[in-house]
Order: C-alpha cells, then sequence, then structure tokens
C-alpha cells in the first residue's frame, strides 16, 4: 500500500481512539464499517486512482493494518501515521523538486 493510503488507514483508526491491533479486534462492527467504507470511499483515492480494495470485513482491516504496523515497523496507529506522513512528506518534496528540474530544463 502507498504512503498516501498508509496515512489514511492510519489517520481513521487512531482519530477513533484505536491505537493497536487488539483494540480494532474489540471495536464495534457498526463502527468499524464506516471505517472500512470511509477507507474505500475517501476523496485521495480518486486522486491516484488505486483505491484500496479488498477490505469487507473487520478480520480484512484487522489484517490489512497488522500488515501495516510490520511493513513500517510500529506498533501503534499514532506510529504509524508519523511514519506514513513524513514519508509522504519527502515524496512530495521529491515530485516537487522534479517538476521544477522539468520545467526549468523546459524553459532553457
Amino acid at each position: 500500500m502507498d504512503s498516501r493510503n498508509t496515512l489514511l488507514l492510519a489517520q481513521i483508526l487512531h482519530s477513533n481512539g484505536v491505537l493497536t491491533v487488539d483494540q480494532l479486534k474489540i471495536a464495534q462492527d457498526a463502527d468499524v464499517n464506516v471505517w472500512i467504507y470511509r477507507l474505500g470511499h475517501h476523496k485521495s483515492n480518486q486522486l491516484n486512482g488505486e483505491p484500496i480494495e479488498g477490505i469487507a470485513t473487520k478480520d480484512d482491516l484487522v489484517e490489512l493494518f497488522e500488515r501495516e504496523l510490520s511493513e513500517w515497523e510500529v506498533s501503534t496507529s499514532e506510529e504509524l501515521a508519523n511514519k506514513a506522513y513524513f514519508k509522504r512528506i519527502e515524496e512530495l518534496e521529491a515530485k516537487i523538486s522534479s517538476n521544477q528540474e522539468e520545467f526549468t530544463r523546459l524553459l532553457s
């Protein structure tokens, strides 16, 4: 999953008080269904054309959260959000720099 979607996942969970996998596992199903909907239908997914798919149940969301925590080597949604945020900033800065270089080249 790219950093934008990882950040979205972390923000949804963290803003709803879910810091750990254990907290997600005991969350109310109705709440989890709302989070899954938000994850799959967030406007940021329209920007990159890569919606988060295959997340239909609490078990799917738990598995995704566990995988992201492991991949990013963190243990909470807050830590995940922080790491993903800074990674996303790096990506955007690199893209801006590349676009500036291309613009400069085109003007030459």
